[in-house]
């Protein structure tokens, strides 16, 4: 019985298993380039610099709020791999790969068992297959996949309404009640978490009633009626977390409707900085905004992180009036289908898409009005119309042409295609993705595409970087001529400015910035820099407590104030800077370095051993301050030890020549510390060298030269210690 049974899964099972399991690996070897690509745009606030993510805290964020999943996946990929993009990207793609199998499954499921058109279930298998391939390979998946903060966003979302939904569908055609009954509880749980992927998750009860309309009811109202309570305990689970975090508390939906935004910075959608984005003016841009997440699926050309889109001047205008009317236009035909056929599959296409776009293209206003990841869950719908469509458009071509009358040849032109279109769409997914390898490919992409500020100011900054000043400089001012309400590109420029010495410019840019009245933090903090290089410490000081008014956790503004109080020697105030700062959202070999010379001038010197662990030896003087915390805790070895790589990188530094020959004394390795006294011994700042150099000479046996030495220290008489040791020292001559 057993052996029948792993026949009878081999056979049916592996077969039907090995298509869309190669289309996975096809996948991840087309991703595959992508695991080690840096982060781009908002990865770093959400996600590098975002304090919070410092330390993983399930209990705390346990159901706080909508989005709590992803931050304990922050927090615990940042608190196990650090900054290693790596693993942030090998997740996200692996959760493409989960989503895509739950997609195969489900509609394998459903469509098999579609009995109101004979063409969808017969072609079931081939329909799911391409309707997996294309929601794995479409280069407009690239907008989510390739992007780390929204893929753990928008991606958990997916994750969670096709898992419920495929909970929900294997619950209804079960017949083992226990089994029902699981996988009914099971997909309740599932909904429950997935309120914690991120708020558009609203949109996953009203897709659970397309799915039970179109694919198991299939358009009986009847059979649709026997799940009402359950689709309802769906909207209760749903909106009741939801209204538990506040999202869809009233007062909240009504101020989010309501009430203005403000641009965001470099990213104009209004014709002026002074005017916001407003509920009117946001809605009726919606439709061109549907329309273009619409096409790019079926034309997917000039995709872009950022588009030139801004907000349309007003209704009767004809970026309104031409989308609206073919959407209206669409609906129409929607509707006309739908009333012929209640459980066709072109509208529930449409709906399901219109379901999880239209949420966020709506009256909420928004600083983002195009954002292609923002399709992801949604692109579902498209992408089973475009299988429909091409599997459809197939048949009708062998029968219409008469072509490949053979059922095995007509299988083989359809492998075919589906080969080449596969093939196709990783040649697309894989040049889109190359986009992504680099900030400077990235921004240069947007920039082109769009022409907004921000992109001009972010390729300036990448182009700095890489040390190509002149055209940084060229590119900040391009973004200035875009946006004068833009502060960055001011601070930057004005940073740059300072660095080479033209304070004046600078100051020009710095005060441009300060009467844009946007609150930055490195505003202040480069402010501060300028005022600590003239010497100016209150005014650094104040610069710097600015800068951390408005961003507590600002590592670098603690690391500059504390180097503002180490100048004026408040060493134990610039201590406690130091700690806070690595306490933030950076953690540099500089603000380690500073903190550990603090605690060695403050005497504290094991605690500035263990800060300078974390800074490689050659960094600036770290070898110097190890080997005197070394020398002062008496371990002269490894004084000596560090001294020597100290001395290697600056061997004319007396005072470390000096330290290091000390040492070397200390441990007996006197003809080692001979040659360095021999050079330091005629300093007036050194009176001991001449009198080491002397033991030195004794202990190598060179006595006469040594007898020498300290008469002449005896009879010179420049410092009075100095010649009692030289008394004490003759004896032994």
């Amino acid at each position: 019985m057993t052996s029948a049974f792993v026949s009878q899964i081999k056979k049916n099972l592996v077969p039907k298993l090995l298509a869309p399991l190669s289309l996975l690996a096809v996948t991840f070897l087309i991703y595959y380039p992508t695991l080690v690509y840096g982060f781009v745009f908002d990865d770093l606030p959400t996600i590098i610099n975002y304090i919070h993510a410092r330390t993983l805290d399930v209990k705390g964020m346990f159901f706080a709020n909508s989005r709590w999943i992803s931050r304990i996946l922050n927090q615990y990929t940042y608190v196990n791999w650090k900054q290693n993009p790596f693993a942030y990207r090998i997740f996200d793609v692996c959760l493409h790969l989960v989503i895509a199998f739950m997609i195969f499954s489900l509609l394998s499921l459903l469509l098999s068992k579609f009995k109101k058109n004979e063409f969808v279930q017969k072609n079931a298998y081939i329909i799911s297959l391409l309707t997996t391939a294309l929601f794995l390979l479409h280069p407009v998946q690239t907008q989510t996949v390739t992007y780390i903060t929204q893929m753990r966003l928008e991606g958990l979302v997916a994750f969670f309404a096709f898992a419920t939904v495929l909970a929900f569908s294997y619950a209804v055609y079960s017949t083992n009640q226990i089994v029902k009954y699981c996988l009914f509880g099971l997909s309740f749980i599932l909904a429950a978490f997935g309120t914690g992927s991120k708020e558009i998750i609203v949109a996953l009860p009203f897709a659970l009633v397309a799915i039970d309309w179109f694919f198991i009811a299939q358009g009986d109202l009847n059979e649709f009626k026997q799940r009402i309570l359950i689709h309802l305990a769906y909207f209760s689970v749903v909106f009741g977390f939801l209204f538990w975090y506040g999202n869809m508390a009233p007062s909240n939906v009504i101020s989010i409707a309501t009430n203005p935004v403000l641009n965001n910075r470099g990213n104009l959608l209004t014709p002026s900085a002074e005017q916001p984005i407003t509920t009117y003016y946001y809605f009726i841009s919606q439709f061109k905004v549907v329309l273009h997440y619409l096409l790019i699926y079926f034309f997917p050309v000039g995709l872009s992180f950022d588009y030139g889109y801004v907000l349309s001047a007003g209704f009767f205008k004809f970026d309104v009036l031409a989308p609206l009317l073919i959407l209206l236009g669409l609906l129409v035909a929607l509707g006309r289908r739908w009333v012929s056929d209640l459980s066709d599959i072109v509208t529930f296409g449409f709906i399901w898409f219109f379901i999880f776009v239209l949420p966020r293209a709506s009256i909420f206003p928004s600083t983002e009005l195009v954002c292609d990841y923002k399709t992801y869950t949604a692109s579902f719908g498209i992408m089973l119309l475009l299988a429909y469509f091409f599997v459809y458009a197939a048949q009708w071509i062998f029968e219409k042409l008469s072509l490949f009358s053979n059922i095995l040849m007509r299988r083989r032109a359809i492998m075919t295609s589906f080969t080449f279109l596969v093939f196709t769409l990783c040649l697309a997914t894989h040049s889109r993705n190359f986009v992504w390898s680099s900030e400077l490919l990235f921004w240069q992409d947007a920039m082109n595409k769009s022409g907004k500020a921000r992109c001009y100011h972010n390729y300036a900054t990448v182009l700095y970087e890489m040390g190509d000043e002149k055209n940084a400089i060229d590119h900040f001012n391009k973004a200035i001529a875009k946006d004068d309400f833009y502060a960055e590109p001011h601070i930057n420029l004005a940073l740059i400015y300072q660095n080479k010495g033209d304070n004046q410019t600078a100051m020009e840019h710095y005060k441009r910035a300060l009467e844009i009245g946007e609150g930055h933090p490195q505003l202040f903090n480069n402010l501060g820099l300028l005022h600590l290089s003239t010497g100016d410490y209150n005014r650094a000081e104040w610069c710097f407590k600015q800068a951390l008014t408005l961003c507590p956790y600002d590592s670098r503004a603690l690391h500059n104030l504390g180097n503002a109080y180490r100048l004026q020697n408040r060493l134990q105030d610039a201590k406690q800077c130091y700690i806070k700062a690595l306490n933030g959202d950076y953690q540099g070999r500089e603000i380690y370095y500073s903190l550990g010379s603090t605690f060695f001038d403050l005497g504290e010197f094991d605690n500035a051993l263990n800060a300078f662990s974390n800074v490689q030896a050659d960094y600036q003087s770290t070898a110097f301050y190890i080997g005197g915390c070394y020398f002062n805790s008496k371990n002269y070895a490894k004084a000596a030890e560090y001294f020597e790589i100290a001395y290697k990188k600056d061997p004319n530094d007396k005072i470390l020549n000096y330290n290091y020959a000390l040492a070397l004394l200390n441990i007996s390795k006197f003809d080692k510390a001979l040659p360095l006294f021999e050079a330091l011994k005629n300093i007036d700042a050194l009176p001991y060298a001449a009198l080491h150099h002397a033991r030195c000479l004794l202990e190598v046996g060179q006595k006469k030269v040594a007898q020498n030495e300290i008469e002449f220290l005896v009879k010179s008489g420049r410092n009075v210690d100095v010649k009692k040791e030289a008394l004490e020292l003759k004896k032994r001559c």
